[in-house]
C-alpha cells in the first residue's frame, strides 16, 4: 500500500463512515439509477464510454482502507472493467423484470474496505431499448455527482455514435430528451435538456441533427 498517496477522509466522509460503522451492511448511502436508451443501443461502444470515465474521472476510483485504525482513503489505478450485461427482452414483462432486478441489487450493501465504490451493469430491454445501472457509494459521490457522471457517459457515447455513424444509433421518438429519477421511497423527478440561449438562431437542421445524436433517454 505504500505506492499510493493516502488521504484523511472529509468531514462529509467521515460522517457517512461513521454512520457505516454503527450501521453496517445496509444499503442507506447506495445512490443508483437506471438509464434507458431508448433506440438501437451499441453495447460495445456503451461500456467503452463507461470504462473511459472510469478512466478519466479518479473520483470514481478511490478506495478505503483502515490505517493504524483510522480510515484513508486513495485513488486505485485504472484497469479495464468487464461491464455485466443483463438482457431481459426474452422475459415476460421485461419492464417489471427490470424494475426488480434494479431494487434488488440497489438493496445490495457495497462493501467499504479495499473495493470499488461503484458498480456499473448493461441491459437491453427489447431491440430498440437498452441502458446501463450505476450504483454509486455516497463517500464517492452525491445524487448531483452520480447525475453528473450519467451525463457524461451519455454525451460521449452519443457523440462516439456521430462519428462511427452508426445508423439509428440513437433514434429517438421525443423532440427532447427527458429523465425520470425514482428514489428507494417511489418520489419521482422529471426533467431534460431545456432550451438556452446558446440554442438560439441555430437551425433547425442543426437541433433535429443534436436530437439523432442524443436519442430518447429515460432514467429510472
Amino acid at each position: 500500500m505504500s505506492m499510493f498517496s493516502l488521504y484523511p477522509l472529509t468531514y462529509p466522509q467521515r460522517a457517512i463512515w461513521l454512520t457505516e460503522k454503527v450501521y453496517p451492511n445496509t444499503s442507506i448511502h447506495n445512490i443508483t439509477c437506471s438509464v434507458k436508451i431508448m433506440g438501437e443501443v451499441d453495447y460495445s461502444l456503451l461500456s467503452e464510454m463507461i470504462n473511459l470515465c472510469l478512466e478519466q474521472n479518479d473520483g470514481l476510483r478511490f478506495r478505503l482502507i483502515e490505517h493504524n485504525g483510522q480510515p484513508k482513503q486513495y485513488v486505485s489505478p485504472y484497469t479495464r472493467r468487464e461491464i455485466p450485461f443483463f438482457d431481459f427482452s426474452q422475459s415476460t414483462g421485461p419492464e417489471e423484470q427490470l424494475y426488480a432486478w434494479d431494487r434488488k441489487i440497489a438493496a445490495s450493501p457495497m462493501k467499504l474496505i479495499e473495493s470499488d465504490l461503484y458498480d456499473f451493469a448493461l441491459f437491453r430491454l427489447s431491440s430498440s431499448v437498452g441502458g446501463f445501472y450505476i450504483k454509486l457509494h455516497h463517500l464517492i459521490s452525491d445524487a448531483w455527482g452520480l447525475a453528473v457522471t450519467v451525463d457524461w457517459i451519455l454525451k460521449n457515447y452519443f457523440e462516439n455514435c456521430s462519428k462511427k455513424n452508426i445508423e439509428d444509433c440513437s433514434k429517438g421518438n421525443g423532440s427532447k430528451q427527458r429523465w425520470e429519477a425514482e428514489d428507494g421511497r417511489g418520489l419521482v423527478e422529471e426533467s431534460g435538456w431545456e432550451d438556452n440561449e446558446e440554442d438560439l438562431g441555430r437551425s433547425s437542421q442543426e437541433e433535429e441533427e443534436e436530437k439523432r445524436e442524443r436519442g430518447n433517454v429515460l432514467l429510472i
